[in-house]
């Protein structure tokens, strides 16, 4: 993982406050390097950090010898014939975008990633997203100053995945072109085959693991986890693709809470957590840890406003909510670790050192995982049809705008504790194949029951409880919602004073 920062000024020189700085130094503690040019009237300062997964570490910007230069944030997910353990995913693409270009560079590789490119020949600056916008990338533009940067914009807008942005110094304005075509997602309704769809689903989801935790070599991995439905599939997934004694960090966060006078250990997260992780045990013969980070309140008003700055575009209180949570689990320090084994083992005060957090993000919004779609369903003024209609039109809007509601905050919050977050419910064959897949597959109106192929995955998984375990917000069930005494009636949608 990398933090990018791009700044340009008119007819002047950039000024680039400690906060905008720090936030991008944050990113990647293992090198920081910056660089400042001058382009007809603009003068550009370019910066770029870096988290070293593995050798050899290559200084951002990387520069070219004919003057252009490239910022990536990412990780690319190439066959292994092409793309070898130690070889750096940022000269990679540097040598097929010399050789190639930019686009047909990118279009050649599969990954995650953000990357901004200054082309000597162009004269232009050139900046994106993935398909889907797993790395965040936000900008701002007003008559003299232009920024695009990882994090910590003032007033930011979001990067759209699907557009190509060129920002031309010599005119000092933006264009955008669609480079990536949406996707299309099924309207079929009936599921035929449940076995069948079972086992290409079991192997499409384990070949999107392994490819995120191949190259990640004499490290630590950690799982986001709340004990829930898709992180738990997909910590017995990781589990199948380690390497014998691999240890795997489960962590699980959970806030004290004043308004309800319930401590972290009370949370919903943290029971179900538990029990989740003790099936995912028996089941295995490596290490297997539970990381258990209790919140208190003191802390959360200390962070709070360093969290609000971070996850901005987004402003409402349900948004905090959910960046405190995956603010503080990605943090991971202070907590108690539970080892399994013949005797569960207690340590205190552990910091997890993963740099690499796999994430659940992306099953709810592709099987329809949210309340929402199961109300669906309960308007009894519309014909089964009519529903599912409806609720493909639902998770089409759900998944597009996954980069500007979910992705963007969730990626600037724990990249601010230097931890990389990798999705394998958003690997690319995943996702093609589930939007092929009937609506039924994603909610059995039979059966009433959401995300039906994962709950029948996990039960290909002996994992039953956790397939009969109903949905919750991660801001209720870890409590990071409504703390403070006098919070009861707020609404979630409501904007941060």
């Amino acid at each position: 993982m990398c933090g990018i920062l791009v700044a340009a000024e008119y007819a002047g020189k950039p000024v680039v406050s400690d906060w905008l700085y720090s936030a991008c130094k944050d990113r990647g503690p293992d090198a920081f390097n910056q660089i400042t040019a001058h382009y007809g009237a603009c003068t550009v300062f370019a910066a770029g950090s870096v988290l070293s997964l593995r050798d050899p570490l290559v200084q951002q910007p990387l520069q070219f010898a004919d003057g252009s230069w490239l910022l990536f944030n990412g990780e690319l997910y190439q066959p292994d014939n092409v793309l070898h353990p130690h070889i750096n995913d940022t000269l990679y693409l540097s040598e097929r975008i010399v050789a190639d270009g930019l686009l047909p560079a990118l279009n050649a590789v599969t990954g995650e990633y953000a990357v901004v490119y200054y082309s000597a020949v162009d004269e232009a600056l050139f900046f994106l997203r993935d398909r889907i916008g797993m790395r965040s990338l936000v900008y701002s533009l007003n008559e003299h100053s232009f920024v695009v940067a990882s994090a910590g914009l003032a007033e930011p807008v979001e990067v759209a995945p699907y557009l190509l942005y060129k920002f031309d110094f010599a005119t000092f304005t933006l264009s955008t072109a669609s480079i990536f075509e949406r996707p299309v997602l099924s309207k079929h309704i009936a599921l035929s085959d449940i076995a069948t769809a079972v086992q290409r689903m079991r192997n499409v989801l384990t070949t999107a693991v392994r490819r995120r935790v191949a190259r990640i070599p004499d490290q630590p991995l950690a799982v986001l986890f709340s004990g829930g439905l898709d992180c738990t599939i997909l910590a017995r997934i990781v589990d199948l693709c380690l390497p014998p004694g691999h240890p795997i960090d489960l962590v699980n966060v959970a806030f004290d809470h004043p308004r309800t006078d319930k401590t972290a250990d009370d949370a919903p997260d943290r029971h179900l957590g538990l029990q989740s992780w003790r099936a995912l045990a028996q089941l295995s013969d490596r290490p297997i840890r539970f990381v258990a980070v209790n919140v208190p309140f003191s802390l959360v008003e200390t962070h709070r406003q360093r969290v609000a700055n971070l996850m901005k575009p987004l402003d409402s209180v349900m948004d905090l909510s959910i960046a405190l949570a995956f603010y503080f689990a990605a943090r991971a320090d202070g907590a108690t670790l539970l080892e399994s084994g013949d005797s569960e083992q207690h340590t205190t005060e552990y910091r997890c050192t993963s740099k690499v957090f796999i994430s659940g993000l992306g099953a709810d919004e592709l099987f329809a995982g949210y309340k929402r779609h199961r109300s669906i369903f309960q308007r009894r003024s519309t014909s089964i049809e009519q529903s599912y209609g409806a609720l493909a039109e639902e998770l089409e809007l759900d998944f597009n705008r996954l980069h500007a509601r979910n992705l963007g905050r969730d990626d600037r919050v724990t990249g601010s504790w230097a931890r990389e977050l990798r999705y394998p419910y958003l690997d690319r064959d995943v996702v093609e194949y589930t939007l092929s897949l009937s609506l039924q597959a994603k909610f059995n109106y039979e059966t009433d029951e959401d995300k039906f192929l994962l709950r029948e995955l996990a039960r290909s998984f002996s994992l039953r409880f956790v397939a009969d375990t109903p949905k919750r917000a991660i801001q209720f069930g870890a409590r990071s919602a409504k703390m403070e005494k006098g919070q009861g009636k707020i609404k979630g949608t409501d904007a941060l004073e």
